[in-house]
């Protein structure tokens, strides 16, 4: 991401895209990248076509809030917000990681949506005062060698 200031507008590059916002506005930029279709009849996901899912990857940068002083301060916070929404979830395990060079946490969960278990992986780093967080998904019943790749995969985020 390249940030451009110009008199009253920002440029803001992501990759092709390139947009002019307002001054003061902020960037929340989400990215998502998805896996050609897999079979799985049972993932009533948005992506679902006709027996098929997609292993997702969504990409956060928000600023980092003051009451969060380390990731796993974050992770906590979400676990926080998912027990209030009435979510049904259990943490697997929590691990360090490292992400574009800066340490960080990451946290395997069963996440249940509508009537189906997924499995999602959510790993945050601070880049500064920015706060970079990858949230992959992917069916329940994949096996942990694709659970293994999506991590793999969001420990490759970086800024160059």
């Amino acid at each position: 991401m390249e940030t451009k200031e110009t008199s009253e507008l920002i440029t803001i590059r992501h990759g092709r895209l390139r947009m002019e916002i307002p001054a003061g506005w902020a960037d929340r930029s989400s990215l998502v990248f998805v896996s050609p279709p897999k079979d799985e009849p049972t993932v009533p996901l948005a992506a679902k076509k006709a027996g098929q899912y997609y292993n997702n990857v969504n990409i956060n940068f928000e600023p980092k809030p003051d009451d969060v002083n380390t990731t796993t301060d974050y992770l906590a916070s979400v676990n926080k917000s998912l027990r209030e929404a009435g979510m049904e979830f259990q943490d697997i395990e929590t691990t360090p990681l490292t992400m574009g060079g800066n340490p960080g946490h990451c946290v395997e969960r069963r996440l249940k949506l509508g009537d189906v278990w997924v499995r999602q992986i959510t790993a945050v780093a601070f880049f500064g005062e920015l706060m970079v967080i990858a949230t992959a998904s992917t069916a329940e019943s994949m096996h942990k060698t694709e659970i293994a790749q999506l991590r793999k995969l969001v420990e490759t985020v970086r800024f160059e």
